[in-house]
Order: C-alpha cells, then sequence, then structure tokens
C-alpha cells in the first residue's frame, strides 16, 4: 500500500484572541462552530437557542474597559511531507 504523506505532525497551538464587539466571544464561537448548528434551526428555535448561549461565554470572558476581550483559543496545526520520489 502506497502511502499520501513520509510525515504527519499535528499540533495545538494555545494562545488568547484579543476579540472585539458587543458579544465578542459568543460571535467567534458562533462563527467557529455554532453556525452550522443553528443554521439547521427553524427561526424559533435558533433564537432560543442564541439566547442561551450568550450569557455564559460573556460572563466567563467579560470586556475590559479599552472594549477588547481576551479569549483562550486553541487551534489545530497539521503539517504533512510528501514522500521523496
Amino acid at each position: 500500500m502506497d502511502t499520501c504523506t513520509s510525515h504527519l505532525d499535528i499540533r495545538r497551538i494555545d494562545g488568547p484572541r484579543i476579540v472585539e464587539g458587543g458579544k465578542p466571544v459568543f460571535e467567534r464561537i458562533e462563527v467557529v462552530g455554532l453556525r452550522i448548528v443553528a443554521d439547521g434551526l427553524a427561526a424559533d428555535e435558533r433564537s432560543r437557542l442564541l439566547e442561551r448561549r450568550v450569557a455564559r461565554p460573556h460572563a466567563l470572558h467579560s470586556r475590559r474597559d479599552e472594549g477588547r476581550t481576551p479569549f483562550p483559543f486553541k487551534r489545530p496545526v497539521i503539517v504533512a511531507q510528501e514522500p521523496s520520489r
């Protein structure tokens, strides 16, 4: 069996992301993953889901006086090397 890669490196980078806006952490979560779920719901179900999901991230990651919110962000990084030919 032929392999597609000669080396595969998978890492996770953790670091703060500075986000801005009225509900910055929620907006980041919505963009990254919640939208996939919410888009499949009826309008009233979507509204209920989003209402429930705003309060907790806002309480955990409050906005600083200058209007920015530090938000811990985990990003997977995958590097694959092609085999030598």
